[in-house]
């Protein structure tokens, strides 16, 4: 997430796992991007990121 914060403005991030996971150059693949899922949800659940109502996840700034 640090890589995409450097470059992208703040309103970019409202993006859901499948979106970051091709930011990332991570493959497509359900399984890729459900363990991303899991990892963005644990990222959220510390307070490193917001998950909103439909499902995106945000930055906390």
């Amino acid at each position: 997430m640090a890589a995409l914060v450097r470059h992208r403005p703040a309103t970019y991030f409202r993006q859901n796992s499948k979106q970051i996971c091709g930011e990332l150059g991570i493959f497509l693949e359900p399984a890729r991007s459900e363990a991303m899922r899991a990892k963005l949800n644990r990222l959220a659940e510390r307070g490193w990121l917001r998950k909103l109502a439909d499902g995106k996840f945000t930055t906390t700034l």
